[in-house]
């Protein structure tokens, strides 16, 4: 598995435990209305499909900030470490 992918993956659990299975559909969706696959999604296109996924995903705004804000911490530590 690829580091974006990975990535793709660790973003999927955490919108798929807010939203629920419809996650899935919605980070697809995305990931194909950018013009990608999850095979070549760029690294540095990670926080536009961010912002689309929870946007599209979460409803309550609240829940929107919270899972926001965790993907960001996680593209954050992730840039730290490489």
């Amino acid at each position: 598995m690829t580091g974006t992918c990975a990535v793709l993956e660790k973003i999927r659990e955490i919108v798929v435990d807010a939203a629920g299975p419809i996650a899935d559909f919605v980070i697809k969706k995305q990931i194909r209305d950018l013009g990608y696959t999850a095979d070549n999604f760029p690294q540095e296109k990670l926080h536009i499909l961010i912002d689309r996924v929870v946007d599209n995903a979460i409803y309550d705004k609240e829940k929107k900030e919270l899972v926001r804000s965790k993907l960001r911490r996680l593209l954050h530590h992730r840039s730290n470490s490489l």
